[in-house]
């Protein structure tokens, strides 16, 4: 598994309209793609922050690259988000451990 972490850092003042650029442009295409297991969309808890960021989680390289095309290491950003972002990186991780267990804790019992 690849784990694929996106960082957009928005031009100031331009983070909801960001936000609703995402909802309608990035989201959607990225939820549809085959291979992708995990989709976290992230937004600043701090209003004061610019970054956001979107996790996802791919089942091997060859899905990214379905995905991004065969640069896999570039960033991929609709031409509508574009011009409202002031910079934005990507980095890739090989999953090694176990699965994390449930985050809400055993079944009460």
């Amino acid at each position: 598994m690849v784990i694929r972490i996106f960082r957009a850092k928005v031009r100031p003042g331009l983070n909801d309209l960001f936000e609703a650029r995402t909802r309608e442009f990035s989201l959607p295409t990225v939820r549809s793609h085959p291979g992708l297991l995990a989709f976290f969309p992230g937004r600043p808890v701090d209003q004061s922050d610019r970054t956001f960021v979107m996790i996802t989680v791919w089942e091997s390289l060859a899905s990214v690259e379905a995905f991004t095309g065969p640069d896999w290491r570039r960033s991929v950003v609709p031409a509508a988000e574009e011009p409202l972002l002031e910079s934005c990186s990507v980095e890739h991780y090989e999953f090694y451990g176990p699965p994390a267990a449930d985050p809400a804790g055993p079944a009460p019992g």
